[in-house]
């Protein structure tokens, strides 16, 4: 797991799953997967034994901001997979039966870091805002007691991603933050 800006290791958790359509999946009755599995933090590796056929390798990373559900709109019933977890990039795999090892590369996307100044309805600088989507998109955040502020855009990879995008299909543009954009 690598840093796709930087080519650096990424700490991040790493999720498996077999669908219902791989046939050897009936060949392990009450399968199951370690939710804890990590990458090496020294160089971005992770193992696990899985099945040949058809599968699913999503990671998360531990820290730092990165786009979601990259690779996700490439991969059959996805959302079956991973209804409750969200992860910042996914790969499906298909080792053949008897394979020895299957290499499956993931790189998580910083996507851009984002400037921005919130500004009141006269046009200046609003000091103390509270501003929503800095971490998480649904939370507000006090922290830029300062009207400028630095945050990374964490647009998702595909509409429809989760519950809270397939409400909200369109974003409405803010009122009162006048960004400006840089790519990192």
């Amino acid at each position: 797991m690598t840093d796709k800006a930087t080519g650096q290791p990424v700490p991040s958790w790493v999720y498996y799953a077999v669908p219902a359509d791989n046939p050897n999946r009936s060949e392990v009755p009450g399968l199951t997967f370690d939710d804890n599995l990590q990458t090496n933090p020294a160089d971005g590796t992770f193992r696990f034994v899985g099945l040949p056929g058809r599968s699913v390798v999503a990671a998360s990373a531990q820290q730092g901001h990165y786009l979601t559900r990259l690779g996700g709109d490439r991969i059959k019933d996805i959302d079956r997979l991973f209804f409750s977890r969200d992860f910042h990039t996914a790969a499906e795999v298909n080792p053949a039966r008897g394979a020895e090892s299957v290499t499956c590369d993931l790189a998580l996307n910083p996507g851009r870091l984002l400037a921005g100044t919130v500004v009141g309805p006269d046009g200046q600088p609003l000091a103390g805002a509270l501003v929503r989507g800095l971490e998480h998109d649904d939370v507000w955040d006090p922290r830029p007691a300062a009207a400028e502020f630095r945050a990374f855009a964490r647009t998702r990879a595909s509409a429809g991603c989760c519950n809270s995008c397939t409400r909200r299909r369109s974003w409405p543009a803010p009122r009162s933050w006048a960004p400006t954009t840089k790519d990192r």
